[in-house]
């Protein structure tokens, strides 16, 4: 192929002189390589070029973020916090003659646990950067010791320790703990952990809102505890008699009781309240109430009244979108006269997409992601179902590849035929959740199971790579022995081969359904079939409890037997009980016609590919092996040639500069003939595009 092109281009003389004069210079080049080849065929550096690239390799003894340890971790320095915040200015403001041995035991597992984090971090503790997993303990270290280790090592100065060798009094100890205050900063940093936390490991979702009010809320707390710790101390500090403690009578009471009243002064003095039953009496105090008036006036009137104001509006704004959605298509539709089952029909998804999609478009959130991305989670949901379809049993995975990125959401409205019998089908639907309902031509019924590929194409596959149906398998649930959970139900998914169908969802024991499945016997007299437990969880992706196996032939009676369930690892996870009867197909249920109607009985979601754009990948690769590799460049790339040859970059404003050389699948257009070359023989530039695809057909 390579001398044929040259001899197209009339290059093959000026290849064979620059052979001749490099010769040299090519056989040192060779030896070279031979040696490279040598080297690579090592066995070392076979098993390192065999390893996989998506495996992080983790050093000996580090923790990765993830990890059970590393959250425990977290949310104790999380509360470990929250102790020195609320702890040091108690200390300092009520503190007595001497220190508890208690409290100071306290004070020093907090004091070790911080020292210890310091470690960790610099030695343990993995980080994710930029998207980056950063595993290796010099780099994540280096990134500490930049950071954030100046103020922890001075905030980890272990006050107790030293307030317990010296003898220090008690408000002396508190004073020397104000190192340890530093750390208050990392409150915001501590809290967004907590919550991605609770975001991964639990059911909950901690809003971007939520998480604000509760900032607002935490430090309003803290300036109020604050604030009266500085107020009580005033209070017990001045030497004349006339302060807010004597004003008030509460001299001879407890210190719980002092703080309650000084925290009472302060939350509502800080919330701009301003009760003023708490008296102040000292030019000290008076400053501090005015400190506090106007933190008080920032926070809680600007700050908090801001953050409310803005869910409330944006609340209101989505709200009064939607109703004045519903209202205009109320009006439109009882203008043009539109029949009432239809406009029940729209008001439902309307509800639908307010209050279950909750007005996320998905659509909208995937094109705006890059072209890699958005690959890679269509490709998530998508390539597994494709790859394991009849109809792509040919394509190679970069042709499936290629047609991933031309899905588009699609969601099904209750009622909508996907697919019809004896009906043009100009789409291919890969079902990701709802409910779908598929029926043969003799009436058969089954409930489509998620990964399911929904379009006439998929069927004819099917049916031509293993036939239609000789035998109906009729299988009888009875009962189920399986752990109860509380994130959701169970149902069943029958998997004969490519075919699977589904259950019914499950909330009782007792489960009592029939699920009738057309099979294609084999040579053998036995027939295997595969049962996989999931459980349903709303707005979760469903979670594989355990497979079992089960196996029918026509001489089997219809006794009850018993199918066991096991986990991933082997581990048995309980039972179904079931009847499974294999009969040949009478004469009645036959199958005339491989094509299936199927309908949503629910609002679906599903991902939409339409056949052009497979019958355009089709096409390019029949002319790819068909011809000259010059026609695959499109016709209207073809005025840049010598422009791109030259070295000159093509305008952003030509035709060919929107022109997405990477993505063949956009290959509309192919040249009919063979292009020419010019009559001085000059080279042109040559655009290749490979495809390793075992595909040959023309017409798909």
């Amino acid at each position: 192929v390579f001398l044929r092109i040259l001899h197209d281009y009339q290059l093959a003389k000026e290849f064979k002189e620059y052979l001749s004069v490099n010769h040299p210079t090519l056989q040192e080049a060779k030896a070279s390589m031979e040696k490279t080849i040598q080297n690579l065929s090592s066995s070392k550096m076979v098993r390192f070029m065999d390893a996989d690239d998506g495996v992080v390799k983790v050093s000996k003894g580090v923790v990765l973020p993830d990890s059970k340890f590393r959250v425990a971790w977290d949310v104790s320095a999380f509360f470990g916090l929250l102790y020195l915040i609320m702890s040091i200015p108690m200390a300092i403001s009520f503190a007595r003659t001497s220190v508890h041995l208690g409290s100071i035991l306290v004070d020093l597992m907090v004091d070790i646990f911080f020292i210890a984090d310091i470690y960790y971090r610099l030695r343990k503790f993995a980080i994710v950067k930029d998207g980056l997993l950063i595993s290796f303990p010099k780099n994540f270290g280096r990134i500490y010791r930049r950071d954030e280790f100046g103020l922890d090592i001075v905030s980890a100065f272990p006050a107790s320790f030293v307030a317990y060798a010296t003898g220090a009094p008690g408000q002396l100890y508190g004073i020397f703990r104000l190192f340890q205050f530093l750390r208050a900063v990392r409150f915001g940093k501590y809290l967004e952990g907590l919550v991605e936390i609770v975001n991964t490991r639990t059911r909950f979702v901690v809003t971007t809102a939520t998480l604000r009010v509760c900032q607002i809320f935490m430090i309003i707390l803290f300036l109020c505890h604050w604030f009266s710790c500085i107020f009580h101390f005033i209070g017990s500090q001045e030497e004349s008699y006339d302060t807010w403690i004597i004003a008030d009578g509460m001299q001879e009471e407890s210190m719980g009781r002092r703080y309650l009243r000084s925290f009472y002064w302060s939350m509502y003095t800080i919330t701009t309240i301003g009760y003023g039953s708490v008296p102040i009496v000292t030019i000290h105090e008076r400053v501090l109430a005015m400190v506090a008036m106007a933190m008080g006036a920032v926070i809680c009137d600007a700050g908090l009244t801001a953050v409310l104001a803005s869910i409330v509006a944006k609340k209101d704004r989505q709200a009064g979108k939607n109703n004045r959605r519903i209202q205009c298509s109320k009006l439109f539709m009882t203008t043009n006269s539109v029949e009432e089952h239809l406009q029940a029909r729209i008001l439902e998804y309307y509800a639908f997409a307010d209050n279950e999609m909750q007005n996320i478009v998905e659509h909208d959130i995937i094109g705006d992601l890059s072209s890699p991305l958005k690959s890679e989670i269509l490709s998530h949901f998508c390539f597994g179902p494709l790859r394991e379809c009849a109809y792509f049993d040919e394509y190679s995975d970069g042709a499936i590849f290629s047609l991933i990125k031309t899905l588009k959401p699609y969601v099904a409205v209750p009622g909508e035929q996907l697919s019809e019998i004896d009906k043009e089908c100009h789409s291919l639907y890969v079902f990701q959740k709802g409910s779908v309902r598929t029926k043969d031509s003799t009436g058969t019924i089954a409930n489509a199971a998620e990964g399911a590929i929904i379009g006439h194409l998929a069927t004819l596959a099917t049916s031509k790579k293993e036939g239609l149906p000789t035998h109906k398998l009729q299988i009888e649930l009875i009962s189920a022995h399986l752990a109860r959970s509380k994130n959701g139900n169970p149902y069943v998914i029958v998997e004969n081969g490519r075919s699977r169908c589904r259950s019914m969802i499950k909330n009782s024991r007792n489960w009592m359904e029939k699920i009738d499945v057309k099979v294609k016997m084999g040579n053998g007299k036995k027939h295997k079939t595969e049962i996989i437990v999931k459980e349903w969880r709303r707005r979760q992706n469903h979670v594989t409890i355990g497979r079992g196996e089960i196996v029918a032939s026509e001489s089997s009676s219809s006794d009850v037997v018993v199918c066991s369930i096991s986990d991933e690892k082997g581990k048995n996870v309980g039972s179904i009980e079931l009847r499974a009867t294999l009969n040949a197909l009478s004469e009645a249920d036959q199958l005339s016609s491989h094509e299936l109607t199927s309908t949503a009985l629910s609002f679906s979601h599903l991902y939409r590919l339409d056949v052009s754009d497979d019958r355009t990948l089709i096409d390019y690769i029949s002319k790819s092996r068909s011809l000259n590799v010059v026609d695959r460049i499109p016709i209207e790339a073809g005025e840049g040639v010598e422009e791109l040859e030259s070295g000159n970059e093509l305008p952003s404003d030509s035709p060919n500069g929107g022109f997405d050389w990477d993505n063949p699948v956009s290959l509309k257009s192919l040249p009919e003939t063979q292009s020419s070359v010019d009559e001085a023989g000059k080279r042109r530039s040559v655009f290749f595009v490979e495809w390793a695809d075992k595909s040959n057909r023309g017409n798909g």
